[in-house]
């Protein structure tokens, strides 16, 4: 069964639509994870019911049917870096009546979304537990169970690729990850001069930066402009787009990655209800 993910980071990440809520209850509290230092507890809900006239009709909050429940991820010592959506489980979403609400919602996949945001200081990650079930008449409460697995890490080193040339397949061994320069040329959009996709045959998780210098070690300014990950049973293939604010014709790339990263699973058991203030 393979897995292909995309992310252009120059959309932005919801449509028009938003949440209603305001206020919750956990019944157990915030889980735990086996490090004590990363801690899950929800921080949003939204339910949407069925609307009117399909997708070009009437639709609460501009949404599909179903139930998000938003989770706080957060470790007070800081060395958060991303979801591993790969890592993560959901054995239920239910609501109190019993309703299972853990289908696929119309567009993605019911559980843990892949997308997350994380903060600028690493002490903070949100992300989204997603269902296409309605809950029933009568219902009160959101009961979640699953684990939320999250890659931590705080030690860097960096590693470069010096005088490598900027064009198509060419190859650049920076530490221990060997990129190739896939795509080369002026993005389809945007007034940037250069884009260059880099590309590897395994997980690119431990990347902390990427910095392109021109032949004087000058940093040339960029920016990511998006990825894209592919799995197929035990292979990996991930790449990542930059656009550079200047052209050349050889360029030393520096990789710079997390050495001590792992992963860290946080089991929760929640219930979930709204109140008004």
């Amino acid at each position: 069964m393979g897995r292909i993910t995309k992310h252009n980071w120059t959309l932005v990440r919801h449509a028009a639509g938003g949440a209603a809520l305001l206020g919750f209850c956990i019944s157990i509290g915030a889980a735990r994870a086996a490090d004590a230092n990363v801690q899950v507890a929800p921080c949003g809900l939204r339910v949407v019911g069925e609307g009117y006239g399909g997708d070009n009709g009437l639709r609460p909050f501009n949404w599909a049917p179903g139930v998000t429940v938003a989770l706080m991820v957060t470790a007070p010592d800081g060395g958060l870096i991303e979801l591993d959506d790969d890592a993560c489980k959901m054995e239920k979403l239910v609501d109190d009546k019993g309703t299972n609400l853990l289908v696929d919602p119309q567009y993605s996949r019911a559980g843990i979304s892949g997308m997350a945001d994380v903060s600028d200081d690493g002490k903070a990650l949100l992300a989204e537990i997603n269902g296409g079930g309605v809950p029933v008449k009568g219902a009160s409460s959101i009961h979640a169970v699953g684990a939320i697995a999250v890659r931590c890490a705080k030690e860097k080193k960096s590693h470069k690729a010096e005088n490598v040339a900027v064009k198509a397949d060419e190859k650049a061994a920076a530490g221990p990850v060997t990129f190739t320069l896939k795509e080369v040329g002026k993005p389809d959009w945007g007034d940037k001069p250069l884009r260059i996709t880099l590309e590897a045959q395994q997980d690119l998780g431990a990347v902390a930066g990427v910095r392109f210098l021109d032949a004087g070690g000058k940093e040339i300014e960029s920016s990511r402009a998006g990825s894209m990950s592919m799995s197929f049973g035990d292979t990996v293939q991930e790449s990542r787009e930059y656009d550079l604010a200047q052209k050349v014709d050889t360029v030393t790339i520096e990789v710079t990655y997390w050495t001590d990263m792992k992963t860290v699973e946080v089991p929760f058991d929640l219930t979930v209800t709204v109140g008004l203030k």
